[in-house]
């Protein structure tokens, strides 16, 4: 069985946009009334008569009795729809560029390839001036 998908007022959603907020798992809690004991309803069929007037007889149910039961509360998984806020759009209609692992790879083996340079020439004496830029 699927979740239900509420939004924040309590109503269910059947198609919540997904680019216009996002879904939270949450739980709902419903409160079970306490049920009270009712007894089978029940009468005899008579299977076999014997000679001397014996018989053997069978209960059948009409209708099921109902067990008693405390009051109880359940507690229901479901989906909350959470609508974006202004600045949540505005900062994924104009998204911050994020390197992508291949460029920082490429950033970080020239950064070493320059200290690497700088290096060698710390320790060879020359006083060459090495820029930050390459």
């Amino acid at each position: 069985m699927s979740k239900v998908i509420y939004d924040q007022q309590g109503n269910v959603l059947e198609n919540p946009d997904l680019e216009l907020g996002w879904l939270k798992a949450s739980t709902r809690t419903e409160h079970h009334e306490a049920v009270e004991y009712v007894p089978d309803q029940f009468h005899y069929e008579v299977i076999r008569e014997y000679p001397n007037g014996g018989k053997d007889v069978e209960r059948v149910v009409d209708v099921p009795g109902v067990e008693a039961k405390e009051a109880w509360d359940e507690e229901i998984p479901i989906l909350l729809y959470v609508p974006y806020t202004e600045e949540q759009l505005e900062e994924i209609r104009n998204p911050v560029h994020t390197p992508t692992y291949a460029e920082r790879i490429e950033k970080l083996e020239t950064e070493n390839q320059q200290l690497k340079e700088a290096l060698d020439l710390l320790l060879s004496g020359e006083t060459e001036e090495v820029s930050a830029d390459g």
